[in-house]
């Protein structure tokens, strides 16, 4: 638990926090698409936009008429989901 932790602490922290985006994504859309790749990579590509346009949403309006940094927006949702996964894949 305290390894994969501590490796995507620290991809996120080389990539910033847009790689949580990959980390978030595929396995949301793996369970409304299926497993099967022909399906999951476009579905996450389309999904993974919109995430990003959501968060930048979300990050203009918090605040205004200051920005967010958008990076706040994705790290917010992205470590809770990811330790969810990781205690997923623990058990």
């Amino acid at each position: 638990f305290i390894f994969v932790s501590i490796l995507a602490a620290l991809a996120v922290s080389l990539v910033g926090p847009v790689s949580f985006i990959g980390l978030m994504v595929p396995p949301v859309v793996r369970g409304f698409v299926g497993t099967d790749y022909r399906y999951v990579l476009p579905a996450s590509f389309i999904a993974g936009g919109i995430l990003v346009m959501l968060a930048d949403f979300v990050a203009r309006m918090v605040n205004p008429p200051f920005e967010t940094p958008f990076g706040l927006v994705i790290s917010l949702i992205g470590v809770p989901f990811l330790l969810v996964q990781v205690r997923r894949e623990r058990e």
